[in-house]
């Protein structure tokens, strides 16, 4: 049995993790940007940062203006 995990498996793991929590998606949800992250977390992230009248993305900081649209991410392993 291999004792160190496969490439892919690694990148499968990095690609389906958090920018705001850094876990394993849950209800993961991507914006206009294409970052992903889950639903909850991106919502709690925005309710606290909606005071200074923007909409960040957590990853690469592009600023949205209004309340980006959330869309339902397909499950990484059914797309492969």
């Amino acid at each position: 049995m291999c004792r160190q995990p496969c490439v892919k498996d690694v990148s499968l793991q990095s690609q389906s993790k958090c920018g705001v929590c850094e876990q394993i998606q849950t209800d993961p949800v991507s914006i206009n940007c294409g970052h992903t992250f889950c639903r909850q977390c991106i919502n709690s992230y925005w309710s606290h940062s909606a005071e200074s009248g923007d909409f960040p993305c957590p990853r690469c900081r592009k600023r949205f203006k209004t309340r980006p649209v959330t869309h339902p991410c397909s499950n990484t392993e059914e797309s492969m």
